[in-house]
């Protein structure tokens, strides 16, 4: 055990009783009791100073506690001032170096986030009909300017609720224009709304759409991995679709249209509409709508990885009989596969509407594509394809319309640009008249925001 100041001055002491004599008393008995009372006094100023250090100590390591905590704290706060400083000095950066300012939508609800976004599609159209040949000055039809506002809000890790606005303004639409019109005047038919509507998703038992927009077929047509559908894809109809046709012996333009003798069939658009997709599962989806005025259609959706080859696919079925004179109902479908290591692809459409009337033809069609799509030039992918397609009985029995393209799209990534260019030759044949070919070539660029 450790020697203590107690218990040496109680050694001391009992060294001085035993040198004394004993029975010893007067002056030597009076100088041990002195002795002893003061030994007892230095034992308890010691026993306080030792309380006093132990307390000092138990303050010091309180304090060193406290210090450590500090400065944790202040070496975090400055870091995260200094990373503050950094975000602010990126900003200032962006905005006096780049072209444009960075993203700074917000939303007038801190439970739903809005994201802006569009396009604005514009191009030269030249077009011959065997006697004449026209420039026009068009918004490309096949995806034509538009602005949409999305807002979209997540309660929980399951459920998503969105809404979105999207319209577009089209002046001198590419599918309007004519000989006779070569300059659509721009009026509220030129701004119409593609969708307004809202929807609730739930991973694990689907989506629900309610309002103006695309219904379960829509679309089902114009499944494509070729890269090229800016400009070529089935519905051909919009490059052009409002030309006449001339007839071959008299040189006058008659009243038959490239979209009177061609269309491909594509489910019921876009529209007022309840509409609800399954989850997806091992690549397939259903879809089914009820639309205003009773129409309703079902589709199924693919999409998948089969070793090299991407796959999409689409059918559908749509019930038209309450509101169209013509059809009662009407199938189609389409599918498409790229070679991903050769940048091969294969594009195949078709369809069939049932018509009401005796006698009448079901209208039909196909389209067939092959595309190729390679990284040519730095700025992006560069994509390729010729397409083949035909339209039977569509405006009445026996008229039967081909269509030949070739197309060509650019991506410059760094403008989010696309520039394109196609050449399409249509012909018609309709019992009793002879009519000239209409050939069309575009131009043009799509600039996404």
């Amino acid at each position: 055990m450790k020697p203590t100041w107690k218990s040496a001055l109680f050694a001391m002491a009992a060294l001085v009783l035993l040198a004394a004599p004993a029975g010893a008393q007067g002056p030597d008995a009076a100088k041990l009791k002195e002795l002893t009372r003061i030994i007892e006094q230095q034992q308890k100023m010691i026993e306080a100073q030792a309380r006093t250090l132990e307390a000092l100590k138990t303050q010091v390591e309180a304090l060193r506690t406290v210090t450590q905590a500090n400065k944790a704290a202040m070496t975090a706060t400055t870091e995260k001032v200094a990373k503050t400083t950094e975000q602010v000095q990126q900003v200032v950066r962006q905005v006096e170096q780049a072209d444009t300012p960075p993203k700074m939508v917000t939303s007038s609800s801190d439970k739903v986030k809005l994201a802006i976004s569009g396009q604005v599609n514009r191009a030269l159209m030249l077009a011959g009909d065997g006697e004449q040949t026209d420039l026009f000055h068009v918004d490309n039809d096949h995806s034509s300017t538009r602005v949409r506002f999305v807002g979209t809000g997540k309660p929980n890790e399951d459920v998503t609720v969105g809404a979105q606005v999207e319209v577009q303004f089209e002046s001198n639409s590419s599918s309007s224009v004519d000989q006779n019109n070569e300059n659509n005047d721009v009026t509220t038919n030129s701004f119409t709304e593609r969708k307004l509507e809202l929807y609730f998703d739930h991973k694990k038992y689907g989506r629900l759409w309610l309002g103006q927009g695309e219904t379960a077929s829509d679309g089902t047509s114009h499944v494509d991995l070729s890269g090229t559908g800016l400009i070529a894809y089935s519905g051909i109809h919009d490059l052009a679709g409002s030309l006449l046709f001339r007839n071959s012996a008299t040189n006058a333009l008659t009243a038959i249209e490239i979209a009177d003798a061609y269309d491909d069939i594509d489910g019921l658009s876009r529209d007022d509409r309840i509409r609800y997709d399954s989850p997806t599962f091992e690549g397939f989806k259903l879809s089914l709508s009820h639309v205003q005025g009773g129409e309703n259609d079902y589709a199924l959706r693919y999409s998948g990885q089969w070793g090299d080859f991407k796959t999409a696919a689409a059918a559908a079925w749509a019930n038209i009989a309450s509101t169209s004179t013509s059809t009662d109902f009407q199938t189609n479908a389409s599918g498409s596969a790229l070679h991903v290591p050769t940048g091969f692809s294969l594009t195949l459409a078709g369809g069939q509407a049932h018509a009401k009337a005796a006698g009448r033809a079901n209208p039909t069609f196909f389209y067939g594509k092959i595309g190729y799509q390679k990284k040519l030039f730095e700025v992006g992918n560069s994509y390729f394809s010729i397409d083949y397609g035909f339209s039977n009985d569509r405006a009445q029995n026996d008229d039967e319309f081909q269509t030949i393209g070739v197309a060509a799209v650019q991506k410059i990534d760094a403008w989010g640009t696309e520039l394109y260019v196609a050449i399409r030759n249509h012909q018609m044949n309709r019992s009793g008249i002879q009519l000239d070919d209409i050939n069309v070539g575009m131009v043009g660029a799509r600039v996404k925001f």
